[in-house]
């Protein structure tokens, strides 16, 4: 065997275990990788990853082939810096700046690096108590989620790494916070308890997850896509069923309530302070927030304008989902950065977060009639997202295609 090619072979599969860790969508890291053993001699690569197993074949000029398999048991959350120097790492080794002996300590470079942890707590705070507003709520209710974000914060950062996994992790918060938040509605009689728990359970209920599972199932990775969605739902349920646990400890009765009926401007600018919430929450570099927020803004404003035309949830979820898509591949070209950066919080505003906590809440409650309504509208809204994403996707891979045989039938 070539030690040379095992060690580049080690290194891919470092590049890869980093970039999933840091949040990479699957699609990405198997491209990179393919790119990248190619660019390092490579004759041909099969590349399979999942969100918890990579596997590499790599072939060589000479008939040696060489396979690696790598479990990936550590979750380290979405880091957008990291997931663009890993996207400029990929391209400055396959240029030939950087060498083949000289990755893995580039990969640890990056992997070490370690964001500002303040980032996160105004992120957290400004994305619950945005959410819990634009759900809904009250100036106050925000101001009440923001502050139980900050707790949250400090569980993920003391708490969850102790935690034997996600599902256990969000049981206990949801029940400390779910009922430290039903105390706050005793005392405060005017608080809408659901529209506070949604605000600040968007930092935890994986709707991204969710709707990315579901385009992942649309553009063929379905063993990912399926995984990825029953991890999602067994998230929600954890949730849910901590916080109907801290209901009943309380003794508080849980009851929807419609909220405080917002303008389209109010709407609009709760859009923005959430997806500067989540910007800030996963990192996205300074120079790049304002057209992550902007983005937001916009894709929400998309989604009025289908919905006053085509009304439903379906079509006008479709509509803003391919304009976020569309959007954010326009910004990654201009700015060189990987579009997740861009799509992720133009569509954060249209995660179904409220329906799925309102599908997970009825379910442990025994209301099947409601679960089937609240379900409906969320499964529909996340199949909205994902058609609408695929399309975009679709056509630009399409385009692709043709530019590339156009190329090769000039040359």
């Amino acid at each position: 065997m070539n030690n040379k090619n095992n060690d580049l072979l080690t290194g891919l599969m470092n590049m890869a275990e980093a970039m999933l860790i840091s949040g990479s969508e699957v699609t990405r890291v198997e491209d990179t990788i393919t790119r990248m053993g190619l660019a390092g001699g490579a004759a041909h690569m099969n590349v399979f990853v999942i969100t918890s197993c990579i596997i590499v074949t790599m072939g060589m000029p000479d008939g040696e082939e060489l396979t690696q398999t790598r479990r990936v048991m550590t979750a380290g959350g979405t880091d957008f810096t990291k997931i663009e120097r890993y996207n400029e790492l990929s391209r400055n080794y396959c240029s030939g700046q950087v060498r083949p002996q000289h990755l893995e300590a580039e990969v640890k470079k990056i992997a070490d690096a370690r964001p500002n942890r303040w980032y996160a707590y105004l992120g957290s705070l400004l994305a619950a108590g945005g959410f819990a507003v634009f759900f809904g709520g009250t100036l106050m209710d925000g101001a009440v989620a923001a502050v139980f974000a900050l707790l949250i914060c400090c569980f993920q950062e003391r708490l969850l790494p102790v935690s034997m996994n996600q599902l256990s992790f969000n049981l206990v918060c949801s029940i400390i916070i779910g009922a430290g938040t039903a105390i706050c509605a005793d005392v405060f009689p005017f608080l809408h308890l659901d529209k506070i728990l949604i605000g600040y359970i968007m930092l935890l209920i994986p709707g991204i997850a969710m709707t990315n599972a579901v385009r992942n199932i649309l553009v063929g990775n379905t063993i990912s896509g399926v995984m990825r969605l029953i991890e999602a739902l067994l998230w929600s349920a954890a949730l849910a069923l901590g916080f109907m646990a801290a209901m009943f400890m309380t003794g508080d009765a849980y009851y929807p309530d419609s909220g405080v009926t917002l303008t389209s401007a109010m709407e609009l600018i709760t859009a923005g302070v959430g997806a500067m919430g989540f910007s800030l929450m996963f990192n996205v570099r300074k120079s790049l927030l304002p057209i992550a927020v902007f983005g937001g803004v916009l894709d929400w404003a998309v989604y009025l304008g289908a919905d006053s035309i085509l009304g439903g949830v379906f079509l006008p979820s479709v509509a803003a989902a391919a304009f976020a898509s569309l959007y954010s591949e326009i910004m990654a070209r201009t700015k060189k950065a990987p579009a997740t950066v861009f799509y992720i919080p133009a569509l954060v505003p249209m995660i179904p977060g409220g329906s799925l906590f309102y599908t997970m809440s009825y379910a442990v409650s025994g209301q099947w009639a409601e679960v089937r309504q609240s379900g409906s509208a969320t499964l529909t809204c996340a199949l909205g997202i994902a058609v609408g994403m695929s399309l975009v996707l679709s056509i630009d891979f399409t385009m692709r295609k043709i530019m590339g045989l156009k190329s090769n039938k000039i040359g």
